[in-house]
């Protein structure tokens, strides 16, 4: 392989993480220190449920979708590049499955982790929940009209297809799938290993979006299956919180 084909790869790779990175990143240090700045101003407390919807739609709907719109501008693209459309059977096959095998997948690696004595890191949505068990309905809703679907368009439907372009589809999922993953390092609590831990769990169910978006060519799908994989995980916890004393060690 060439000097100018590796180039061109790393220079990918580079603008994909750099996304990635963009997208978070102003989340935490630009986005959220404003808004909290601006509600401390308010003479009035919101309440936990409209905190949990403001945070989730300026992350994943308008921080998220403006990164989105902005590279799709860049590059004079349109929603066609990245294949919205309503599913057809082969598409809601993918969606059942992608969903059972990512919840699936994802149980019998915990129950892995756990035989084998490690520590996953602890998402921080769970202490809210675990304090606010009555958000958790909100969660649902939430997960699957804003968080699968704002999360698959940056992720699968941008950066994803970013890298199809230099590295085709195989490499293009086990990336997307590695950034994607990562990326939550910052929403773990816990030491670093315990957060490689559960970073290495994600992958799983990340690879599972990555591949139902390539096999459909419809972000739909993997947005729909991210989105029911989470609720599932949200109505557990619920469960477990009001009728028993354990919680799913993943959450995202």
């Amino acid at each position: 392989m060439n000097r100018s084909v590796w180039s061109s790869r790393l220079t990918a790779i580079g603008i994909a993480v750099t996304i990635a990175v963009l997208a978070i990143g102003s989340t935490a240090y630009v986005l959220s220190p404003i808004v909290r700045f601006v509600l401390g101003l308010l003479p009035f407390t919101l309440p936990a449920w409209g905190g949990l919807t403001l945070s989730v739609l300026l992350q994943q709907g308008v921080v998220f979708g403006s990164i989105a719109a902005g590279y799709l501008w860049l590059r004079d693209l349109d929603l066609g590049w990245i294949g919205v459309s309503r599913p057809d059977l082969n598409g809601v096959l993918w969606i059942v499955f992608g969903w059972i095998g990512a919840f699936g997948s994802v149980f019998v690696l915990l129950i892995i982790v756990l035989l084998l004595g490690l520590n996953p890191g602890q998402n921080q949505i769970q202490g809210l929940v675990v304090e606010n068990p009555d958000l958790i309905p909100l969660l649902i809703v939430l997960t699957i009209v804003l968080i699968g679907p704002g999360e698959e368009l940056l992720f699968r439907g941008i950066i994803q297809g970013s890298l199809r372009e230099r590295f085709g589809p195989v490499l293009a999922i086990i990336l997307a799938s590695i950034i994607f993953a990562s990326a939550h390092v910052g929403s773990l609590t816990g030491s670093l290993g315990d957060r490689a831990v559960t970073i290495a769990v994600l992958l799983v169910p990340s690879l599972i979006f990555g591949t139902a978006y390539e096999r459909t060519n419809n972000l739909v799908v993997p947005a729909l299956i991210h989105g029911l994989y989470n609720a599932t995980l949200f109505t557990l916890t619920y469960v477990g919180l009001k009728y028993g004393s354990t919680t799913p060690a993943v959450l995202f």
